[in-house]
């Protein structure tokens, strides 16, 4: 059986638009209104998803830490720089993506003065066992210091669509470093999208099966 060429293509292009993207709150936790927060602090993501972090007034930041060595970024960790919204209760007119690569474990701290310390720490990919986040919470309040690299690196800061939104608005969270519940799915994605990318995967499979996808068949 002879595969058409531009398979390669349409696997790429069901990989795209099965990616997910999971949103973040920094600075505010829309249910409690507690500000140290990341919201949800427990993300699980697939690779090739992408996690898009939306700030509150802080200011605060995202950097990517060691474990390890809490509130102290990795070698070459992602870091956003500090974002602050123009409203002192609305959302930053800017926000910062970063693309999921592999599914291990990415700590995530916020490197203002006393924020990790105080909690402000998240997870993406938590392990199964072992390092946890209530772990991470606990080392980092035994820190003096907090530091971050020393320009934005590691993602993408574009424009806000949803800069004017407000503190009244509703997001699902999580406190505990547990597979989340909605931070496990951590997606604001809803059924209509869930099913629009089932009927492009249902159309290419269709087009395959029937031999109708003329291109690269020569």
């Amino acid at each position: 059986m002879r595969f058409p060429s531009s398979l390669p293509y349409l696997v790429s292009f069901v990989s795209a638009a099965a990616a997910t993207t999971h949103d973040v709150n920094v600075g505010n936790d829309l249910k409690t209104l507690e500000g140290l927060r990341y919201s949800p602090n427990v993300t699980t993501a697939a690779v090739g998803d992408t996690v898009v972090f939306h700030f509150w007034p802080g200011p605060h930041d995202v950097v990517q830490g060691d474990y390890n060595s809490p509130c102290n970024p990795l070698k070459d960790a992602f870091y956003s720089g500090f974002i602050q919204p123009a409203s002192s209760s609305g959302e930053a007119d800017q926000v910062f993506t970063i693309t999921i690569n592999d599914t291990n474990p990415i700590w995530i701290y916020c490197s203002e003065t006393a924020h990790c310390q105080n909690g402000m720490v998240a997870v993406i990919n938590p392990p199964a066992s072992g390092d946890s986040l209530s772990a991470f919470v606990a080392a980092a309040a035994k820190t003096q210091n907090s530091t971050a690299p020393a320009k934005v690196q590691g993602g993408v800061i574009s424009t806000n669509d949803n800069s004017t939104a407000t503190s009244t608005s509703t997001s699902s969270s999580t406190s505990t470093p547990t597979s989340s519940s909605p931070a496990a799915t951590s997606s604001t994605s809803g059924a209509a999208d869930i099913a629009g990318k089932s009927t492009v995967i249902n159309l290419i499979s269709a087009c395959l099966a029937v031999g109708i996808c003329w291109a690269g068949l020569v």
